[in-house]
This record gives C-alpha cells, sequence and structure tokens, in this order.
C-alpha cells in the first residue's frame, strides 16, 4: 500500500499536502492502513483511479493507461509512471512509447530531465 501512496499523482493542492503527510508517516504508524485508505478513497472521489494511481492500476489490472492531456493529474501520472519504471517496480513499455512519455515529461519536469538520462533514447 506504501508504494501506491508514493506514486500518487493528484493535480489537486488540497489531496497532494494530504497525501505528503500520509507519506511522512510510517506503515506502522497508528492508524496508517485507514488513514490511507480514506486517503485513496478521497481521491478516486475526484480523479479517475488509473491517472491518481498508475503503480496500483498497473498492480492490479496489468496495465497503466497514458493520457497525452496537459491536465495536472496526468502529467503528474506521467511523471510517477516514469519514476515507478526508474524504480524498477514497473516494466518499462517498448522504446518508442517509453521515448514519448519520457519527451512529454522532460518538458514539463525540467529537474526530472536532468536526472534522467536512462530515458528516451535507447534505455
Amino acid at each position: 500500500m506504501a508504494w501506491l501512496i508514493r506514486y500518487a499523482s493528484y493535480g489537486d493542492n488540497d489531496l497532494r499536502r494530504k497525501g505528503d503527510k500520509l507519506r511522512a508517516l510510517t506503515m506502522d504508524s497508528p492508524g496508517w492502513r485507514d488513514l490511507a485508505l480514506d486517503h485513496v478513497r478521497r481521491c478516486v472521489n475526484r480523479k479517475r483511479f488509473n491517472a491518481a494511481f498508475c503503480y496500483a492500476n498497473d498492480q492490479i489490472f496489468g496495465m497503466s493507461f497514458m493520457k497525452k492531456s496537459r491536465e495536472k493529474v496526468f502529467s503528474e501520472m506521467r511523471l510517477n509512471y516514469l519514476l515507478a519504471i526508474q524504480d524498477r517496480l514497473l516494466p518499462p513499455p517498448p522504446d518508442a512509447i517509453l521515448a514519448e512519455i519520457a519527451d512529454m515529461v522532460k518538458k514539463q519536469y525540467p529537474d526530472f530531465a536532468k536526472t534522467s538520462e536512462s530515458f528516451g533514447g535507447g534505455h
């Protein structure tokens, strides 16, 4: 469940602040699981599950859903998807798709571009 929260995408500052507080706790903190489940419920009441929780979507349904939208939640989802691949928790898609996603993310998140030379060309 911690991975689900770690790679969550919000597109909403209120949800992001709550997610940050939850990530600051350890899983053995009193009530962590209930807090995490409540957080997930609140997120999916505002955003689609597959966008808000790309890692969990891949683990549960065996697939990731990428949307080219510039909406904040989808931008964050693409970033978190690449971070989960970088952390070797998700398998990478074919090179051409990975390069397209990485190019979009690098344009929107310049700091990611500086730390992710393995994406976007023969990784």
